[in-house]
């Protein structure tokens, strides 16, 4: 028996317990309109959201100790790993990823619903959007139970295993955190809807809590997609980021969140309001589709796929579309009434940000299609000789090869001096690494190989050196010269100031609810005949 896991564990069962009941008496709320069960469906997701982070908390320092009596920190991670990429063995694997994000749908459900009190429990849909937020806690829940992060190990654990070299960076963790920020941020928007439309009540309060989940949502993703090019062009065994089916899956809801953005800044007419519902079920269904790829972890193994087990998670995505149909039938009324509150206020500089930041991520794209590469071997002192796509003339210097021992790793480094048009630039390194533990007697077995290499960044222009064959005499390495490679990351910057600005305006409110029906307003706030 371990103490920690069987609190952790008690934890997450406790919390999957109070999101059920959450959802069920929010269900049951918006059914008898009853405000007191609304009040308690709010309190139930409270401790939810606060039993997961026990466990949560739990896991962390787990990692954190290396308590290898637990089998998910002795499959994760090794004594030798430097405790800054705890994060990437946290958040790759499925049971942390998913509850990490239970936390996160519930916290962010809960920062947007503010306190709620028996005077305003069943306003503005109140109960519809604690189920919503519920029910996906819920699920995720459900799926990191399943996997089993908290079960114990069988006999003494000296080590723990290696975790993948390439997660041992910073990139991965961006990524992680952005796509997960991404899909709680998005699927807190779709509930908000959901209470909205459920409600009737589609007004300037909704469309501005709704822009900047929105706005929080699509940045987020941003990040996420940035990081992940740039960590596949640092890391040449990943492949080709382009070519990834984890690709296409976070660019759609990247798409979609883009187009979104666009209709919350544009004047709300009857259809623009219309859509932006539907690009709003749209993005969330998106994010949790591609969550499901990867079992609820946002980045994986090199030879990761599919897990046939994560169409559970589809369940999601399902559901937000079962409720897309049943919800949206109320949208052309509530829509029409939606359009007499005041367009979102115009930010020009905000605006010219986001374009200018389009256009240079436009132009790394595009520039990524003209990659120009070599493959050298070069002795010591040999030189090699190159064009770029700009024709200007690059010469590298073999410096020869040193190997070095790490925190965590042994590398072997190959050093190039490029010179372009006879003028001296800094060293270029390419590195092959072994990263090693104890969790295996046989030696051989506990060791995985990582290559690294080195970037020089110009205007237009970005120099990449890699490792292909360490093996060979001399080692193969790699050139590259990419067309405006470094304009991703400003660009992406530009882009996510053009669109945080204007979504940190609060608009004043308007003087009534628009809700587009003859109905008086809500609910009154008693129970049905017959009950006390």
């Amino acid at each position: 028996m371990h103490g920690l896991a069987d609190a952790a564990r008690l934890a997450a069962w406790v919390a999957l317990v109070f999101a059920v009941w959450a959802a069920a008496a929010g269900l049951f709320a918006r059914r008898m309109l009853y405000a007191n069960l609304a009040v308690i469906a709010w309190r139930g997701m409270v401790a939810a959201v606060t039993a997961a982070s026990i466990a949560l908390a739990i896991l962390c320092y787990a990692l954190a100790a290396h308590d290898y009596g637990f089998a998910f920190v002795a499959e994760r991670a090794s004594a030798f790993m430097p405790a800054k990429w705890l994060p990437a063995a946290l958040l790759s694997a499925t049971g942390g990823a998913t509850l990490a994000w239970a936390v996160l749908v519930g916290a962010f459900g809960l920062t947007a619903l503010g306190r709620v009190r028996r005077a305003t429990a069943l306003d503005e849909g109140r109960p519809v959007t604690v189920v919503a937020a519920s029910a996906v806690m819920a699920v995720s829940l459900a799926v990191a139970i399943a996997s089993r992060p908290f079960a114990a190990t069988f006999g003494a654990v000296r080590d723990g295993a290696v975790l993948p070299p390439d997660l041992q960076q910073a990139a991965p963790i961006v990524v992680a955190l952005g796509y997960l920020t991404a899909a709680a941020a998005s699927l807190v928007s779709l509930s908000l809807t959901a209470g909205a439309l459920d409600a009737r009540t589609l007004d300037l309060r909704w469309s501005g809590a709704a822009r900047r989940w929105n706005a929080i949502a699509w940045t987020a993703l941003v990040a996420g997609v940035v990081a992940s090019a740039r960590w596949y062009a640092g890391t040449p065994l990943r492949g080709d980021w382009a070519t990834d089916p984890a690709t296409s899956l976070w660019l759609l809801p990247c798409a979609i969140g883009a187009w979104l953005i666009h209709l919350d800044a544009a004047r709300p007419t009857a259809d623009r309001i219309v859509t932006r519902l539907l690009l709003i079920f749209a993005m969330a269904a998106a994010v949790a589709g591609a969550l499901a790829f990867g079992l609820g972890a946002p980045v994986h193994e090199i030879s990761a796929h599919a897990n046939p087990a994560g169409r559970w998670l589809v369940v999601i995505p399902l559901g937000v579309t079962l409720s897309a149909v049943t919800l949206l039938r109320r949208a052309a009324g509530a829509a029409a009434g939606a359009t007499r509150f005041p367009a979102p206020s115009r930010n020009v500089a905000a605006a010219w940000l986001a374009h200018a930041g389009a256009i240079l991520v436009l132009g790394a794209i595009v520039g990524a299609r003209f990659v120009r590469s070599y493959r050298i071997q070069l002795a010591d002192t040999a030189i090699f000789t190159a064009h770029d796509q700009l024709g200007r003339q690059w010469s590298f210097t073999g410096e020869g090869q040193s190997t070095s021992q790490r925190e965590n790793y042994a590398a072997v480094t190959w050093a190039l001096v490029p010179a372009r048009n006879g003028v001296r630039g800094p060293v270029l390194t390419a590195e092959a690494r072994a990263y090693a533990s104890d969790a295996d007697n046989d030696e051989r077995s506990a060791v995985q190989v990582a290559y690294a290499g080195s970037v020089a960044r110009g205007v237009l222009l970005e120099t990449r050196v890699s490792v292909v064959n360490p093996d060979a005499s001399p080692a193969v390495l790699q050139v590259s010269f990419v067309p405006l490679g470094t304009w991703l990351v400003p660009g992406a910057l530009l882009i996510l100031a053009g669109a945080l600005i204007p979504a940190v305006r609060i608009p004043e409110e308007p003087a009534g609810r628009f809700t587009g029906t003859s109905s008086p307003g809500p609910p009154p706030l008693t129970p049905p005949s017959g009950t006390s």
